[in-house]
């Protein structure tokens, strides 16, 4: 039985490089080349923004990059990345990251197999297994990947899913995982490019220390201005046109047509729509049919539900750098370079409507010199 699907296109298997996606790639490259005395970059984005996507650009970058360097000095590894594991039921442990950490840059009795995109340029499956240091304390792993990095010297160091960072326990707090963390960047002395949702800037923005020390990059999705209709989602309509380019044969209307639809059923988001798009071409096999049409797709759309979830993060995220810009007013009165608006009036809290027959409380005036003259004359 053939189990085969479809040819995979060429737009499913390439980046979509619409204007965030480019602005914010440009940023990591630049970053990863001139850190400065800055040493960790957070790069934040909603579910389906195309994070992932981001960080595979940016090893494609780096290796591309290192290839001399690589040829001339075999000991040089480029840059290791990896996922940070959901802690489940327990706290968040330092010690599976720098056991990843150590199995990339190929240390000899990490117990973890390396990522395989560079078996092309070394030898694998020749490192002693037998005396692995996996289970040596924290301190002992941080030392042996420190000299590690110093004899490895990557150009970066890369976390996905960095928000499980978060997961605490009691005894722990988050500005202890910060000083950590800030401590960690500090000695590896190697650009440390964080991957994660809108919750781990809660993480970034605790402590003085780690803001002084980090840069963020938001890949967000696109945002519908109904002032600027066209303006606003040029971009989406960017990304729209590099799924139409091999999608037009297999479509029974044109993609560009429905940009507003697709927005709508994507959230902005240039990542659901691949996810879409491609469930949609896939599926169009197994009822039969050769071209996708307009049921199709609605039919493969996400869920209302899931959508006003990611919309509800996105919103949630985005306040975040809305409040941000609005802050420089505040910030300049505070460091007094701006006298405090004085007019400013502050919002009236609405009071609750009285009872009829019921007088309006104050104090009643006392003696007669608010009285016209003959009432004041007669109360005398």
């Amino acid at each position: 039985m053939n189990r085969r699907g479809p040819p995979t296109l060429k737009c499913f298997e390439t980046t979509a490089h619409h204007s965030q996606f480019q602005e914010c790639l440009s940023e990591l490259t630049h970053f990863c080349r001139y850190p400065g005395d800055k040493r960790i970059c957070v790069v934040v984005g909603v579910a389906g923004s195309g994070k992932s996507t981001l960080k595979n650009e940016l090893i494609k970058h780096i290796l591309a990059e290192s290839q001399e360097e690589m040829k001339t000095d075999p000991e040089h590894i480029p840059y290791a990345s990896i996922k940070i594991k959901a802690p489940g039921p327990t706290a968040f442990s330092w010690k599976d990251p720098y056991n990843l950490l150590l199995s990339e840059l190929r240390h000899p009795f990490a117990c973890r197999s390396p990522d395989p995109r560079l078996n092309n340029f070394y030898e694998s499956g020749t490192e002693p297994k037998s005396r692995s240091i996996s289970q040596r304390s924290n301190d002992y792993l941080f030392r042996v990947l420190q000299t590690t990095i110093e004899h490895r010297r990557p150009k970066a160091l890369i976390f996905d899913e960095g928000q499980h960072v978060l997961r605490l326990t009691n005894t722990q707090s988050a500005r202890s995982q910060l000083e950590h963390l800030k401590f960690f960047a500090d000695e590896m002395d190697t650009p440390l490019f964080i991957f994660g949702q809108y919750e781990l800037m809660m993480l970034a923005d605790l402590s003085a220390q780690v803001v002084r020390r980090r840069e963020i990059s938001h890949l967000g999705r696109y945002i519908f201005d109904s002032k600027t209709p066209d303006e606003s989602i040029k971009g989406f309509a960017s990304a729209v046109a590099h799924f139409n380019k091999d999608l037009r044969e297999f479509c029974s209307f044109e993609l560009l047509k429905e940009v507003p639809y697709l927005y709508q059923g994507s959230v902005g988001c240039v990542g659901i729509l691949h996810n879409w798009l491609l469930k949609a071409y896939n599926r169009r096999t197994i009822v039969g049919a050769r071209n996708i049409t307009m049921s199709l797709l609605e039919k493969t759309m996400m869920t209302v539900s899931d959508r006003r979830k990611i919309l509800s993060e996105a919103l949630e995220g985005e306040k975040r750098f809305i409040e941000g810009k609005n802050d420089e007013r505040e910030y300049f009165q505070d460091l007094g370079i701006v006298a405090a608006d004085e007019n400013y009036a502050q919002p009236k809290v609405p009071r609750k409507p009285r009872l009829p027959g019921r007088r309006n409380p104050h104090n009643d005036p006392v003696g007669t010199h608010h009285l016209s003259a003959g009432t004041a004359h007669a109360a005398a």
